[in-house]
């Protein structure tokens, strides 16, 4: 098709045989802004069985996509390999805190939703409602339940878990707990893990790539599955960074046929991890996803604060205990705000910490940054159902 042609240039198919990686880097990347495009240029084999669909929109902004039965089969074995890396079978009771509210819209009617879902033993609770008097329902339903798994977004299970501690009431330890959909923090998993009592294990995908990466029982990184993509991590003039080194992440599909994604920018930031894990699984390594590309901050001599480093800010380094949660939105490169949502009875304890909150952003985005405080009751979520830690208004902006 033009849209491939285009993209390869001058790749020949005897490049690609004597050398695959290296041909890959020849490949212009594809930006999302580009997929509606391939999109329209995609006409689909009807035995592939291909249908249209679409990423969660975390940054409010959908892309669509033609994904193919075989493509959705894989993406399904895949996920059950990663539960088994987690000591989870098929069959296994699991519940998970999830976008339940945004299930109803998509290409599966409600019967048939739940339909599967009772095949597979499975319980899916609102992540859209956070609130107290849900959470303690969410609570009965676990301690009735005693599952095997339970799942869900990483700022989902941080919450749950700080309402359990708060509450002074507990569940039935699983056997483990999987976060994904969003970037889990150091101090979101310890505290995940001291509440809940078990294992947990990351996990990295989206709606355009499925499942992607996750943790092993080492928990020394995300393996990458091999079969199903390949992956890059690049600094900003598309070179190969260094293992201990964060970039942005290039998706190559292996198995969509239909709409294959070549060197997918995906919008996410990540560490390169090792070669290989001391557990012996042959599948290369990622250190960490450290966030969206979108949820950085850009500094004024061309810089970049990941979302990893305002976690450490506001969630472990000025919070002792009274922040339950955040949200830092870029207005300009020299203009942040930052929005704070006290627990209840803490807004003194907040106070005393601004100046010092002040500092630190002072100190990692440069002296002359103004940063504004707002206290909320709460913080909605995105479209997507996800937290948003940071949202940047000056994406790409340099002095």
């Amino acid at each position: 098709m033009d849209f491939f042609a285009e993209r390869a240039g001058d790749v020949a198919t005897a490049d690609i045989e004597q050398d695959p990686r290296g041909a890959l880097k020849r490949f212009r990347v594809l930006e999302k802004s580009e997929l509606e495009g391939y999109l329209a240029s995609v006409t689909p084999e009807p035995e592939r069985r291909a249908f249209v669909n679409s990423s969660g929109g975390s940054t409010g902004e959908p892309v669509r996509f033609y994904l193919d039965a075989a493509s959705d089969s894989i993406g399904l074995a895949s996920t059950q390999l990663l539960y088994e890396w987690a000591g989870i079978r098929r069959g296994d009771r699991r519940v998970m805190l999830w976008g339940a509210r945004q299930e109803v819209s998509a290409r599966a009617s409600v019967a048939r939703r739940q339909l599967d879902r009772v095949l597979r033993n499975l319980t899916v609770l609102d992540a859209f409602d956070l609130g107290p008097d849900a959470m303690r329902s969410y609570a009965l339903a676990i301690r009735r339940l005693r599952p095997d798994c339970i799942e869900g977004y990483a700022e989902a299970l941080f919450a749950f878990a700080e309402f359990l501690e708060r509450e002074g009431t507990t569940v039935p330890p699983p056997r483990a707990v999987i976060s994904s959909a969003s970037t889990l923090m150091p101090h979101m998993r310890e505290k995940i893990q001291d509440v809940l009592g078990a294992p947990v294990f990351d996990r990295y995908g989206s709606r355009e790539v499925a499942a992607l990466a996750a943790e092993c029982d080492h928990h020394a990184g995300l393996h990458v599955l091999g079969e199903t993509a390949v992956v890059e991590v690049v600094d900003d003039t598309g070179m190969d960074v260094a293992v201990g080194c964060e970039g942005d992440v290039l998706v190559t599909t292996l198995a969509n046929f239909t709409m294959p994604l070549i060197r997918y920018r995906i919008g996410d930031r990540a560490v390169l991890g090792p070669e290989l894990c001391s557990c012996g699984r042959p599948y290369p390594l990622l250190s960490a996803i450290t966030g969206r590309t979108c949820s950085c901050l850009r500094r004024p001599d061309g810089g970049i604060v990941s979302m990893s480093v305002v976690s450490l800010i506001l969630g472990v380094e000025c919070n002792d205990g009274a922040i339950k949660t955040f949200q830092v939105v870029q207005e300009s490169l020299d203009d942040i705000v930052v929005r704070v949502v006290p627990h209840q009875g803490m807004h003194g304890r907040v106070l005393e910490r601004t100046g010092q909150i002040a500092s630190r952003f002072r100190d990692v985005m440069g002296s002359d940054c103004r940063v504004r405080f707002v206290e909320e009751n709460r913080i909605e979520p995105a479209p997507s159902g996800k937290h948003m830690y940071v949202v940047s208004h000056v994406e790409g902006e340099t002095a």
